[in-house]
């Protein structure tokens, strides 16, 4: 009996011996298989980084690209030689700026099938850029027949240039995403590797832990039955468990495939618009602007109120797209504030001028409130200046025309105020939080009548909240809106009213 029981001890020992091994042994493949995922991780991380950066040089060239156009489309369509000769300093130095970022993206290891395309922008790029020169030096001559020439080679040898490193572009850029989705596979791929080595030992542990259970109840009799039990109950969770892991993880990876692929979606349509749209556009203004002047001859009486309906359609298309960049650059936090000390009462007459012009509008329909104070700020002016004019443009648009536009300016608690006041047809209380989220528009059949994209609220309210202030709207329907644009005293330089003349804040 005791000679039993010494035996039973020896082989409980020798199992536990075993059984401790086996631990060991999954625990080092566990830490192998994470330590490779870890490795593939970094190397995704760092071949997208390194396309998204080539992508960001992509963008450097490409906005380069397009100011040189325009900057010779300007030097033609003006007179003045002060305009004439800016536009050809702008030339300059974006040519300067495409070279230093092709110097850059060609310093950078080349990727699979990327030296082909760089070596193709290189001798597009040599083609184009001496006929940029070409045409900036004729249209700085004051030689007969000088302007004709540049517009014949801008028109025959520069677009069609510009075009072709717009391709190589798009190529470019379809290489990088090529390239990071392979990186994800690849990741992907050693991921699966990895999972499929710790789900082999899991099983091989699960099968030794039968085998060993089942010894052991061989040697306690007693609790054969329990030991049962709990095996096929271990066994069940450990299924289950196995089970839901797959589901999670092969879940896990789709959603952020998905997300991925979203991400680069959204990447490229912006990228696309930004260059397939903005850059026609501004040469349909160009053009259409051309024309009016009728630059390159009369032209017949029936057709010239067309140019107006081309350039102003064309405006109000190149303002849709950028509010919609500048709502994707605030969402996605690439928001930068430009700050400046400015007389408030200046972009308060500059945003009147605008408004007055577009909307038809005279100096007793749209107001500056003569009571209201002169404020130094310091804020971004051209967002400070966006903003007003989407807020003005709002109470013009949604009011009849003779009805009265106020603005006023005031300090209020030391915090500096904005009013914008109109007796148009108001907003339904309910409707009042819903407005400030994109795209969203009033259900009135009156407001739908009129145009617009529903982004002006939304990125406005976000450029005031940007300068750590508010922006508010209180309306009643049928008598009007009031809108509020409050800003910290932080942002007050200086204070002037008729009583006590100027104050430093």
């Amino acid at each position: 009996m005791r000679s039993r029981s010494i035996k039973n001890r020896d082989t409980l020992a020798l199992l536990f011996c075993g059984f401790s091994l086996i631990i060991v042994l999954m625990m080092a493949l566990a830490s192998v298989s994470l330590s490779q995922l870890g490795q593939s991780k970094m190397r995704l991380d760092d071949i997208v980084h390194v396309h998204n950066k080539k992508a960001a040089l992509i963008g450097a060239m490409q906005y380069a690209n397009r100011e040189r156009v325009i900057s010779l489309q300007h030097m033609l369509i003006t007179d003045d030689f002060f305009e004439k000769d800016e536009a050809a300093q702008t030339n300059m130095a974006m040519a300067n700026r495409f070279v230093r970022a092709r110097g850059q993206l060609e310093a950078m290891s080349p990727a699979p099938g990327e030296e082909a395309l760089l070596a193709e922008l290189r001798e597009a790029a040599s083609i184009g850029a001496p006929l940029n020169n070409e045409v900036r030096d004729l249209l700085m001559e004051e030689e007969e027949g000088a302007w004709e020439n540049a517009t014949r080679i801008l028109t025959e040898d520069v677009l069609p240039a510009q075009n072709r490193i717009y391709d190589i572009f798009n190529e470019l850029i379809q290489l990088y995403e090529t390239g990071n989705t392979q990186a994800v596979e690849s990741s992907t791929d050693g991921y699966m590797s990895a999972r499929w080595l710790i789900l082999t030992v899991l099983k091989v542990a699960v099968l030794l832990g039968i085998g060993i259970a089942l010894y052991v109840t061989t040697l306690i009799l007693k609790n054969e039955r329990a030991m049962k039990d709990h095996h096929d109950t271990l066994e069940s969770l450990v299924h289950d468990r196995t089970q839901d892991l797959q589901r999670i993880s092969t879940e896990a990876v789709a959603a952020r495939r998905e997300a991925e692929e979203a991400n680069n979606a959204k990447s490229t349509f912006m990228a696309n618009m930004s260059h397939e749209l903005r850059t026609p556009l501004n040469a349909v203004l160009g053009f259409s602007e051309i024309m009016s002047l009728e630059i390159m001859g009369a032209m017949p009486t029936a057709y010239k109120e067309y140019p107006e309906h081309i350039n102003a359609s064309a405006k109000h298309l190149l303002q849709m797209i950028e509010q919609l960049l500048d709502l994707s650059r605030i969402e996605a936090g690439h928001l930068d504030l430009k700050e400046e000390d400015i007389e408030l009462s200046g972009l308060l007459v500059e945003t009147a001028t605008v408004i007055r012009s577009a909307f038809s509008r005279d100096e007793k329909t749209l107001v500056i409130a003569p009571e209201s104070v002169r404020l130094g700020l310091h804020i971004d002016a051209r967002h400070m200046k966006q903003t007003l004019i989407n807020i003005v443009s709002n109470a013009c648009k949604f009011s009849d025309p003779h009805d009265v536009v106020t603005l006023s300016v005031m300090v209020e608690d030391q915090n500096a105020v904005i009013m914008v006041r109109d007796q148009g047809m108001g907003i339904a209380p309910e409707e009042i939080p819903r407005l400030f989220n994109p795209y969203e528009r009033s259900e009135a059949q009156t407001a739908r009548d009129k145009p617009g994209t529903g982004l002006g609220l939304a990125i406005s309210r976000s450029l005031i909240e940007a300068h750590g202030g508010t922006l508010t709207l209180d309306s009643v329907l049928g008598e009007g809106t009031v809108v509020a644009i409050t800003l910290p005293a932080s942002r007050i330089t200086s204070v002037e009213d008729s009583v006590h003349g100027l104050r430093v804040a």
